[in-house]
């Protein structure tokens, strides 16, 4: 993430600024706190005096509402959302994709000839990757959505899955809809017993949470979904990278995960132009940063 800000807002628009990871959501009013006080200088009197540097924060989407990733794009707001997953998403721009393809073609006698070279054929690539990845997705939207549920009735949150809560069938990388019901009825039986006050949300019953995770899956595997790119957008930009490399390496290609970043990061700096995304947030923080 650092080297994307660096190379698309930083370099790209000369802006003298200091990149710093936070350490996760947690830290980040902490981290931009200590950013704005650290020079602080003592004046005459001895009192230290505050200094003029701003501290912004911008973190992943993960799984919140669109809504709430525009409402922190607001005028004089320093804590802004990305409207995509995370970063990896803004790399997978079929776009970005087909041009670092191209990059990585022209040097190599043994570039697979079954890679597609177009973004529309790219476009085609992810869309066929993305197909395993629905119902995690749709698990993952109906666990946020109950963790909203939850931290409105009260201020406990939703436990966090890990990878021996969430387990998945041998036959797939990521959890389906058996493993995520399974496990989100199970935390929600769990919240139920341990107080009143979840006990009584409706929203916590076993055929409700079925119910908000195949809605939630209908729309995500709708062709609204697949046809506009959203899914792109939305999905864990992570693991579509992850299996867009797997499939790369099936042809035998030597390509690591990080060799193929630094591709597509040098792609973006090369493709990006203001207006490129819709919304630009990168055009946009450095117009805030000035």
């Amino acid at each position: 993430e650092l080297r994307v800000l660096d190379r698309l807002v930083g370099q790209r628009f000369g802006l003298n600024v200091i990149l710093v990871p936070a350490g996760g959501d947690s830290s980040l009013r902490s981290v931009a706190s200590w950013l704005e006080d650290r020079d602080r200088k003592a004046g005459a009197d001895g009192k230290l005096r505050p200094s003029n540097d701003r501290a912004y924060c911008i973190q992943d989407r993960n799984y919140r509402p669109l809504t709430e990733c525009e409402q922190s794009w607001q005028r004089g707001s320093k804590r802004f959302i990305w409207h995509r997953h995370e970063i990896e998403n803004y790399l997978l721009d079929p776009r970005v994709v087909a041009d670092a393809f191209a990059s990585l073609r022209a040097p190599a006698s043994d570039w697979p000839a079954a890679l597609p070279g177009s973004a529309s054929d790219v476009e085609r690539l992810l869309r066929q990757l993305a197909q395993p990845l629905l119902e995690d997705h749709a698990g993952w939207l109906t666990y946020a959505q109950l963790d909203r549920v939850k931290q409105r009735a009260g201020s406990a949150r939703f436990a966090y899955p890990t990878g021996n809560d969430l387990k998945h069938a041998s036959s797939s990388r990521w959890p389906r809809r058996a493993e995520w019901l399974d496990y989100l009825e199970k935390e929600a039986q769990r919240a139920r017993a341990a107080s009143l006050v979840f006990a009584g949300l409706p929203e916590f019953e076993n055929a409700a949470i079925a119910a908000e995770y195949d809605r939630l899956l209908a729309e995500v595997t709708s062709e609204d979904f697949l046809a506009s790119g959203r899914y792109v957008a939305e999905l864990s930009g992570h693991d579509l990278l992850s299996a867009l490399l797997q499939y790369i390496n099936q042809y035998s290609f030597p390509l690591s995960i990080a060799d193929f970043e630094s591709e597509l990061i040098a792609s973006l700096s090369r493709q990006h132009t203001p207006g490129f995304f819709a919304p630009d947030e990168f055009s946009e923080l450095a117009r805030r940063l000035v």
